[in-house]
């Protein structure tokens, strides 16, 4: 049976592509595994991205625990209930939080209280230790008798134990039973205290509702299952008072899915990064093959075989080894994937379902095709240079001209991997400054490479004979040492940014740990605030500042009416949430100073000038942190009118700030000028200075037994916690770099593999002439060791370079904290990985008998 039996003609270039793959398979698999190494870093985040969406659609009503909610920081009065839906079908039930200190008879500490009614939750389901699973229809003894449900970091933190005594505010509770799986927990991220449930009715007797306190209420809806919830959202929000917020469980999937995508995004940067590594290593072995196979395409060319059909063989070739790259990318994930979860551990629900999909599939295939063709397609404008004549010569050496229109022919990649950078990073600016960065590096690391290479064979002109033959054979095979100077020097680069950044915000934050506050103070009330001075420095335990705090609404910005514009345009449902509307149509928090704190320097304007006077006609000065004010697209001498409860105040952008948050300074993001808030009704904030651990608990029980109202954060544990989740990040990061390094080393095996083949008869010839094994063997140790030095180092120090220029730029002169192990670290690693990566790719070569010379 021949190819013509079932009537299907097989042209002569397809087939002889599949022979070309087929009778050359180091090349073919060398090419595939590499490209399918960077490939399989953008497949496996895509696919935990997908995984994660899906999970939470899935999971969105548990996550809200309603179909809707509507929350405020007030209670809601008879005309929103009235606007509220009426739908027969409907569940309700009503929620109340706020954040306030418990006590034991040992110890305190910050919770979340959560004030339930008897159908909650209307979704989802709790685990409690006693009772199991609890969902709306159970029963639940906490709304009618004082009884709690504690997160188990309660009962560990304040020494109890079930049936023990809680004391919230002025109410004492009976521990009753331990949450060991949250309704409406997502899995992501920290928490910011652990959460207390107890009944509605409760919330009164423990006298935490006072004026100015800080309070969340939410009103949770069910609808019938073919209810339209996002028209009835819809309409809530052009009925609704601006100051209430409507959401869908979309919304709060939505929500979390945009904080992990943060991640996420990251993550698919340095993956590309792999891809593009893998992609240089791609265009060096596919430019060795074609220059290895000029003598058969003059063959091909002389029989008949047209240029065209030529140029259709090897893009036949290229595209079933990116098909085969995108297979093995594809048995990576099914391999590797499961354990993801394990490394982003708390960023993540578990259960994921991380099953093969169609999706993987059509991903990685685009990626192997586009990653193959787009770079190794420009090599084949060379065919149109061959002249089968001249090639047919002895000692014919063919050439890959170099010009113009060849380095256009890179667009369509420098397009493939700037669509790339923008469709993991979900912004056209990022993206752009990525590719930009991708290609400035690579062109920076190359000139550096080329000028070092250059440098090495006059430089060591006087060395041993084995550094000269290393050092030589280097600096003219630029081609094959700048592709591995690249892959190697880009993924040091990364290795070496990453846990720069992350030790300079480390050292910032255990600063701040040290000299600045140790405790935070807030709902502090207005009778409150003689007092507790009083009393704190009775106990020589100062307070270090004490500043007050209102919520105000932005009513107008630059003449515009902004509660109009909400009316008629942000109430269209979609995107309220997202984007300026969203800063424009939410309360902050404003306060008052007229100085500026040590972690604040002016970028823009000048200070406040006097108090503000109610009989001028002079507009409040405001001043604004500078990430505040880009946000809003505001300037120096912009018009603002607050509305402060009901009072409007007229108000000028006076001044813009840089603030430094990891100071952990009570700051804020608006601030006005003294004479504007005093009379308002408000609460305070305060910080207590640099306490032992002893101190601080035994400061937390005497200040909840004498103040109840008041709230108290340990910035020590916060810092603890941010770091824990910094150090996670930079671990599930620095793992994105190593395997970027592996691609890089991979680059080099297969660039080292290739010149192995080709230096068989050098080193018979070496061998000829009567040199020493261990001679050969130190030469090419020497010259692996030299380039992966020469590439680490410049790769360490271009990441020094980067990672102070982001400090100084992006973090506005954050602590450069220079870490010497790190980089010596890398280099030596990289020299030994260097080596052992020559000695495996070369042993071929070594064993080379003199006769291969006949």
């Amino acid at each position: 049976m021949n190819r013509r039996s079932f009537g299907i003609s097989v042209p002569l270039w397809l087939r002889l592509a599949w022979k070309e793959c087929f009778h050359h398979r180091w090349f073919s698999l060398f090419f595939a595994l590499n490209l399918a190494l960077g490939l399989f870093g953008l497949v496996a985040i895509d696919t935990f991205k997908q995984a994660i969406q899906s999970d939470l659609q899935l999971r969105s009503k548990s996550i809200l625990t309603a179909d809707l909610s509507v929350s405020s920081i007030r209670p809601l009065t008879d005309v929103d209930q009235a606007a509220l839906p009426s739908t027969a079908s409907q569940q309700v039930t009503q929620e109340r939080s706020l954040y306030s200190m418990v006590s034991s008879a040992t110890a305190s500490r910050l919770v979340d209280v959560q004030a339930v009614e008897p159908n909650f939750p209307l979704y989802g389901e709790l685990a409690l230790r006693q009772q199991g699973l609890v969902t709306g229809s159970s029963e639940k003894t906490l709304l009618n008798q004082p009884e709690v449900w504690v997160y188990p970091e309660v009962l560990a933190q304040l020494g109890l134990s079930l049936g023990d005594t809680l004391r919230i505010g002025k109410q004492a509770f009976v521990v009753r039973d331990v949450v060991e799986k949250d309704v409406g927990t997502s899995g992501i991220g920290f928490r910011f205290a652990p959460r207390v449930y107890i009944g509605n009715r409760w919330l009164e007797p423990t006298g935490l509702i006072q004026p100015g306190s800080r309070v969340n209420y939410y009103q949770l809806f069910r609808f019938a299952p073919d209810t339209d919830v996002e028209a009835i959202a819809k309409n809530l929000r052009t009925r609704l008072a601006a100051d209430l917020r409507v959401r869908t469980h979309q919304d709060t999937s939505q929500d979390l899915l945009r904080a992990l995508n943060q991640l996420n995004d990251y993550l698919g940067l340095v993956a590309l990064v792999a891809l593009f590594l893998a992609s240089i290593g791609a265009t060096y072995l596919f430019r060795s093959f074609l220059l290895s196979r000029s003598g058969e395409i003059a063959v091909l060319l002389s029989l008949g075989l047209s240029p065209r059909g030529v140029w259709a063989l090897y893009t036949a070739q290229l595209i079933l080894l990116g098909s085969l790259a995108a297979v093995f990318a594809l048995v990576f994930s099914l391999v590797l994937l499961p354990l993801l979860p394990l490394l982003l551990g708390d960023f993540v629900p578990t259960g994921l379902n991380l099953q093969p999909q169609l999706r993987w599939f059509a991903l990685a295939m685009a990626l192997g095709l586009g990653g193959s063709l787009f770079f190794c397609w420009p090599l084949l404008g060379y065919l149109r240079h061959l002249r089968p004549a001249a090639l047919f010569r002895e000692n014919a050496q063919p050439r890959l001209r170099l010009s113009w229109g060849s380095a256009l022919a890179y667009v369509p990649a420098l397009v493939l991997y700037g669509g790339l950078a923008v469709w993991q990073s979900n912004s056209w600016r990022v993206g752009g400054l990525v590719m930009v960065a991708f290609v400035v590096a690579a062109g920076v690391l190359g000139l550096i490479a080329l000028g070092i290479l250059k440098s090495l064979e006059p430089l060591f002109k006087r060395s041993s004979l084995a550094l000269r033959m290393a050092a030589r054979h280097l600096s003219r095979q630029p081609v094959a040492a700048i592709s591995s100077f690249l892959a190697i020097g880009l993924a040091v680069l990364l290795l070496t940014v990453i846990p720069q950044l992350r030790n300079g915000l480390l050292s910032e934050l255990d600063a701040s740990s040290g000299a600045s506050p140790s405790l935070f103070l807030f709902d502090v009330q207005d009778e409150q605030t003689e007092p507790l001075t009083r009393f704190l420095a009775e106990r020589k335990t100062p307070l270090q500042n004490l500043y007050p705090m209102v919520r105000v609404q932005i009513a107008s910005l630059k003449g515009k009416d902004l509660r109009a514009e909400v009316d008629l345009e942000s109430k269209d449902g979609e995107n309220r949430d997202d984007g300026d509307e969203r800063l424009k149509d939410r309360r902050h928090n404003l306060s008052t100073r007229a100085t500026l704190l040590p972690s604040e320097q002016l970028s823009a304007g000048k200070p406040f000038r006097g108090r503000y006077d109610w009989a001028s006609d002079r507009p409040a000065q405001l001043s604004l942190s500078q990430d505040f004010a880009e946000e809003l697209k505001l300037a120096v001498g912009d018009a603002l009118i607050l509305d402060l409860q009901g009072v409007e105040i007229n108000a000028e952008v006076t001044n813009v700030r840089k603030v430094r948050w990891t100071q952990f300074e009570p700051n804020f993001r608006m601030l006005v000028q003294p004479g504007v808030i005093e009379e308002a009704p408000k609460t305070w904030i305060g910080t207590v200075g640099a306490l032992t651990p002893e101190e601080k608990i035994k400061l937390q029980q005497v200040l909840v037994q004498q103040f109840p109202t008041v709230s108290i954060i340990d910035v020590s544990q916060l810092i603890a916690q941010v770091l824990n989740i910094l150090g996670q990040i930079a671990t599930i990061l620095q793992t994105m770099s190593l395997v970027v390094l592996i691609a890089g080393f991979a680059v080099l095996y297969a660039i080292a593999s290739h010149q192995a083949q080709t230096r068989v008869t050098d080193v018979a010839l070496l061998k000829v002439l009567g040199a020493p094994f261990p001679l050969i063997r130190k030469t090419l140790t020497l010259e692996f060791a030299l380039l992966s030095a020469s590439a680490s180092l410049t790769g360490v120090v271009a990441g020094l370079s980067t990672s102070w220029m982001v400090n100084l730029w992006v973090f506005e002169g954050s602590p450069w904290v220079w870490d010497l192990g790190l980089p010596l670290g890398l280099v030596a690693g990289c020299v030994v990985l260097g080596v052992g990566v020559g000695a495996l790719s070369t042993r071929q070569a070594l064993r080379a008998e003199p006769k291969s010379l006949l």
